[in-house]
């Protein structure tokens, strides 16, 4: 498994809503899409990212400092006709914590499946 860490400097709460200020950091600033969405292939081997669907669902902060983001993106994968197309909603939640004014989130990647033993 592979991890990606994403850091990013501690927003201001938003009217005293430090969820909602971390929710606009993260809509304003692509990392957290880019990083989401550039691995769309570990969905499906022919998978494809729509444009523009990339969407932060919620926030969520607790007391402690840790924080979870819920998002989602939509992919298609093509097999040659248009009979056989795949087309899903991937649904994110992503890890993260409060840190020395950071935001700092963790994303997990499954490593490729290998078919290497198979016939």
């Amino acid at each position: 498994m592979s991890t990606t860490v994403l850091r990013f400097e501690l927003p201001p709460a938003e009217n005293g809503d430090l969820a909602a200020g971390i929710r606009a950091l993260l809509e304003r600033d692509d990392r957290l899409h880019r990083a989401l969405t550039t691995n769309v292939k570990r969905c499906d081997r022919l998978a494809v990212y729509i444009d523009g669907t990339f969407a932060i669902q919620a926030v969520t902060v607790k007391d402690d400092g840790d924080v979870r983001v819920h998002a989602s993106f939509e992919w298609e994968a093509f097999y040659g006709c248009n009979d056989l197309r795949r087309h899903d909603v991937e649904k994110e939640s992503i890890p993260g914590r409060c840190e020395n004014g950071e935001l700092v989130l963790r994303i997990w990647f499954p490593e490729p499946r290998s078919t290497a033993d198979e016939l």
